[in-house]
């Protein structure tokens, strides 16, 4: 049958995009008549890709579309990938010694603790942000309080921390298992755990297109959900393999010990 070739453009590999991955490298899309390949677009621009052309869909935080939106950019979000924020918050260990943070630390004098110090982001506009933003307010801090340091990739917010520049960050896996192995920094709030409850529920990852490509693509788009459904099915079949099976398929760059603690 016809096989539609279509750019998915994301941000940086994470596995938050676990379903997108599988449906490509399973050949789930391929059932459905999709050749999917990536592009990966960093700083907060992986929209612009779909909106200039050489990406048909976009696969990001869910704030992306919700903000283009407001500026108008009309997004159509159509597949959920995850829901409640998969991001750690990482802080240095100096930053954590010098705020006298101990294991019997409330959430939250923890988040306190990252109060004018500097901490990374990807994107000025991005989840790190909004993370940060009502971390801040669920402690009663002031916006003005948030020192954000726009950094572009989660590489290089590592690289940042190690040498001082910041003091912390929020990433999703497997980022802050890989910082954190480095010895330099500690977990500070581990978000997917539940220790902020209204975190839990939000739809923090989907994939988006625009509106004009999605009212003259409505039978792709069916296709495309239909792969990921699948995906997610298998997921659930197979959690204990899916980490040696997307390791070398997307994360080679990593290493894979502290990559593998992402899902302890």
């Amino acid at each position: 049958g016809k096989v539609t070739d279509v750019t998915i453009s994301q941000p940086f590999a994470s596995l938050g995009y676990a379903p997108i991955y599988v449906a490509q490298s399973k050949g789930f899309f391929k059932k459905e008549g999709i050749n999917a390949k990536f592009t990966t677009v960093s700083g907060g621009n992986e929209l612009a890709a779909v909106l200039g052309g050489s990406a048909q869909f976009v696969v990001t935080s869910a704030i992306h579309p919700i903000a283009a939106l407001a500026q108008g950019q009309d997004f159509y979000s159509f597949a959920a990938v995850n829901q409640g924020f998969s991001e750690d918050v990482v802080i240095s260990n100096a930053a954590a010694k010098a705020a006298g943070l101990t294991s019997s630390s409330t959430v939250d004098q923890k988040i306190k603790a990252l109060a004018g110090k500097p901490l990374g982001v990807i994107s000025p506009t991005g989840e790190n942000v909004e993370v940060f933003t009502y971390l801040f307010q669920y402690a009663g801090l002031p916006a003005s309080s948030f020192d954000k340091v726009v950094l572009g990739a989660p590489p290089a917010i590592l690289a940042s921390l190690k040498n001082g520049q910041i003091a912390g960050y929020n990433l999703g896996p497997p980022f802050p298992a890989i910082g954190v192995a480095s010895g330099d920094s500690q977990y500070l709030l581990r978000i997917p755990l539940g220790v902020i409850p209204p975190m839990k529920k939000a739809l923090t990852e989907d994939v988006s297109t625009t509106k004009s490509y999605y009212n003259s693509h409505k039978t792709l788009v069916a296709h495309f959900k239909a792969a990921l459904g699948q995906a997610e099915r298998y997921i659930y079949a197979h959690p204990k393999g899916i980490p040696n099976y997307l390791y070398p398929k997307y994360f080679t760059g990593e290493t894979k010990t502290a990559y593998l603690k992402s899902f302890t």
